[in-house]
């Protein structure tokens, strides 16, 4: 008997031609990601529909059933290529779902083994008759595996969907269209096989099942031709969203988190719980910046982390929107710029640092200017003295009295014994500034080591019949390097004396306080103006007084005086009055109960 091709026929035909034909358009999409999978699924459609194409034509019962069995091929595979698709497009499928997706193929397996072997135990059909419609159609009478292994597409479909719905809800409102088309493809072959299980074809006997593959194509045709459908497919997104460096995170215009790539979740410390949930609630540093982004403007802001530990990130807006202008929310690029601020204030340090140093530089630069001057006229005044006096005593001292020379030899040594204190202090300023003074500090019996420091000035004191006093007080035990208090006390009291009149008095005395003793020189000389306060510890100003007896000064010593307390962690400064006198005082700690007594 010969082939009968019917309109049925032809319809398949046609279907199997248009799958064909999307499957090779599809393959030429290489922007589609991961098309195999949904380049196999058209083609398994393509088989289903080819094999029954061929089911409609051939003329006996033994062919039509060797052509169903095949057509079960595709029928029972295509669903499960589709759902692994979906699965890859919506990037939804959990860990334990990926890794046994090859459970999916248990059933059509199981179910394939049974249509290829149904004449030994007719547990998918039952038996075969001619329709009462003619044409060709072979009524297939079912048993109970074909309704399982039918509806197992079907659970199948109904997974897709899902995956669909789902994707829908958690991603920007531009994938909608794209999901539409997917949906409405899956609705004609979900429909046309529970019709067909039913018994509700509209001609008995015929399955038309293959019929609903020719109206999905359809339907991904005209998403393609009207609304551009694979170009909204996500591009590469597992390529180009999840392996980006920076953060992704799409959130809705109420500000709830609809998407985020694994760098944000690494940024942040977020699971897929959080999608669905307030964006300053799953990140709370976001609040502030959230309150601000209402407006449908970019915007871009810095928002810095303490916790665990400093970083900074900076947040690129992008409004997402509709194309009349609504807003459907937006999409935060987000960059971890920690390196970048940490170098920022590395250089700040480093600019400061610079800055200090320049500082420093000017500093010595002025210290030099004040050695310069000092010695080119501090010094020069006591060595003109000792030469000039020298000079007459040597060339004319039988010409001079005893009362004259006296007088002279008088001059000389004051002379000598200026130019003494500004070489030593210059000598002590400039191991100083050179850092060639050890600091060694000891414990300190203080009674007796300011007593001795006022018997060594008598000499000095008793040429003005001045009187230096000390006035000891309870005992106390101070942390000072001898040496350079020792320097403090020398020049505080050889000023006092300077700027004494003859016949007064220099006192001497300290008080103890809880932590620190406070050291007072007290004299009832001069004063100092108030003008000359503010600099009188500037070494970038001279600042030198002729003392009662005309004692000339370098202005060097009190600038030494405050290195040397500062360095024992103590201040120095200064009480006076004009035509009154003045009174310098200086700090020094107290040692504590831990230290052992000393020697004093």
């Amino acid at each position: 008997m010969p082939w009968q091709f019917t309109i049925y026929t032809w319809i398949l035909l046609a279907t199997t031609l248009l799958s064909l034909g999307m499957a090779i358009y599809i393959y030429y999409k290489r922007h589609i990601s991961n098309r195999v999978l949904f380049i196999v699924t058209i083609i398994m459609a393509a088989e289903w529909a080819l094999a029954a194409t061929i089911e409609t034509a051939v003329p006996t019962i033994a062919l039509k059933s060797l052509f169903s069995k095949i057509e079960y091929i595709g029928a029972l595979s295509s669903p499960v290529f589709f759902l692994l698709y979906i699965m890859d497009y919506t990037q939804l499928a959990t860990k334990w779902l990926k890794n046994w997706q090859w459970t999916l193929w248990l059933i059509p397996g199981v179910s394939l083994l049974l249509v290829f072997t149904n004449e030994w135990h007719h547990l998918i059909w039952s038996g075969f008759s001619w329709s009462a419609a003619g044409s060709n159609i072979l009524t297939y009478h079912h048993a109970i595996v074909f309704f399982i292994a039918t509806s197992y597409p079907l659970l199948l479909l109904l997974f897709s969907v899902a995956f669909l719905l789902r994707f829908v809800v958690t991603n920007p409102a531009f994938h909608k269209t794209t999901v539409f088309y997917y949906i409405l493809c899956l609705i004609f072959p979900f429909s046309f096989t529970i019709i067909y299980q039913l018994g509700l074809s509209p001609v008995e006997g015929l399955d038309i099942t293959p019929i609903s593959v020719l109206f999905a194509v359809l339907i991904v045709t005209l998403g393609i031709t009207r609304q551009k459908l694979f170009n909204l497919v996500p591009v590469a997104r597992h390529l180009l969203i999840e392996k980006m460096n920076n953060g992704i995170l799409v959130l809705d215009k109420f500000q709830h988190i609809l998407d985020f790539n694994p760098a944000t979740a690494k940024m942040f410390g977020i699971d897929k719980l959080a999608i669905g949930k307030k964006a300053y609630h799953v990140i709370p540093a976001f609040k502030h910046f959230l309150n601000e982004i209402a407006s449908t403007a970019e915007r871009q802001s810095t928002i810095y982390f303490d916790k665990p530990e400093p970083r900074w990130y900076e947040i690129n807006k992008t409004p997402l929107v509709d194309n009349k202008g609504h807003s459907l929310g937006n999409l935060l690029v987000i960059t971890d710029i920690t390196q970048q601020k940490k170098d920022e204030q590395q250089l700040q340090k480093l600019n400061a640092q610079l800055l200090e140093s320049e500082n420093k530089l000017k500093e010595i630069n002025n210290q030099k200017d004040k050695l310069f001057s000092i010695i080119a006229h501090d010094l020069k005044n006591p060595f003109q003295a000792l030469i000039g006096f020298s000079e007459l005593l040597y060339e004319d001292t039988e010409n001079y009295s005893i009362p004259e020379i006296k007088e002279m030899s008088g001059n000389i040594f004051k002379a000598a014994n200026q130019g003494f204190e500004i070489l030593t202090n210059l000598l002590d300023w400039s191991r100083s500034q050179t850092n060639r003074i050890e600091f060694r500090p000891v414990d300190t019996n203080l009674n007796k080591f300011l007593a001795r420091s006022v018997s060594q000035i008598d000499l000095f004191s008793s040429g003005k019949d001045i009187k230096v006093e000390f006035y000891p007080s309870e005992e106390a035990r101070v942390m000072i390097d001898r040496n350079m208090i020792d320097t403090v006390m020398r020049n505080l009291l050889t000023n006092a004396i300077k700027f004494s009149y003859p016949g007064s008095k220099v006192e001497v005395f300290f008080k103890k306080n809880t932590d620190s003793c406070i050291v007072s020189v007290k004299d009832n000389g001069t004063g100092i103006p108030p003008e000359a306060l503010a600099s009188l510890f500037r070494i970038d100003i001279k600042q030198t007084t002729v003392g009662t007896s005309g004692e000339q000064g370098t202005g060097l010593g009190l600038i030494l005086c405050k290195e040397f307390i500062e360095k024992h962690g103590g201040k120095i400064w200064v009480e006076s009055t004009p035509g009154k006198g003045s009174e310098f005082l200086f700090s020094l700690p107290i040692t504590t109960s831990s230290k052992s007594p000393a020697t004093s």
